[in-house]
């Protein structure tokens, strides 16, 4: 995702996204300044940014994923 393809998403959806340095992007919600983060990555800041509209729905999703991941026995048959 291009940087400012990231600013237009998130303004619909009610967030800022501002960069404060060459690497570091911040966002935060328009009505509710504490609502914010920030990250060096652009693909984490619309994780995070997804994850604040959907109440930690993604995150719990990713959670039980790799829950889910760790607890399958991978078996690799070794060749004969």
């Amino acid at each position: 995702m291009k940087y400012n393809e990231l600013v237009l998403w998130a303004k619909n959806h009610g967030y800022i996204v501002e960069k404060k340095s060459a690497n570091i992007i911040s966002w935060h919600k328009k009505d509710e300044p504490d609502r914010c983060g920030s990250s060096d990555n652009k693909n984490q800041i619309a994780t995070d940014i997804y994850n604040d509209i959907t109440d930690g729905t993604w995150v719990e999703y990713q959670r039980e994923e790799a829950a889910r991941k760790a607890s399958q026995e991978v078996f690799i048959k070794p060749p004969e």
